[in-house]
């Protein structure tokens, strides 16, 4: 019985630890339920998803090539699906002029679909 009893008292000790660290970290954390996160650094994962927009994102400056076309940073909103914001750093012939934020949209469940551009904004006339 005090064997049975003891294991319980663990168990029940272990789950009390662990549902207040959770608990703690719950209330430290800025994030809101379908809120932007932070700005994250770009990962390859992230450049390539930002790269497969770029033809979209050059046909809304006249479809001429931009170079470069680099992620500075990105965040994401997990709404009926992910909302993808990325802020890449572009220009012409080598120069860049400027930064721009291009949002995306990947619906759930979408698999190896392609993201769906949704706008291109010039940072600096916002």
């Amino acid at each position: 019985m005090f064997r049975i009893s003891g294991i319980c008292f663990l168990v029940s000790l272990s789950v009390a630890t662990i549902a207040a660290q959770l608990h703690h970290n719950w209330q430290d954390s800025p994030r809101i339920v379908g809120g932007q996160t932070e700005a994250r650094q770009p990962t390859a994962e992230t450049q390539l998803l930002a790269e497969s927009l770029r033809s979209q994102v050059e046909a809304q400056f006249g479809g001429q090539p931009l170079n470069p076309y680099q992620l500075v940073d990105f965040t994401t909103q997990v709404v009926a699906g992910t909302n993808w914001y990325f802020k890449i750093l572009v220009g012409y012939n080598g120069k860049p002029f400027g930064l721009v934020l291009v949002s995306a949209f990947e619906p759930l469940g979408s698999g190896r679909q392609p993201l769906q551009l949704t706008g291109v904004q010039n940072m600096q006339s916002s």
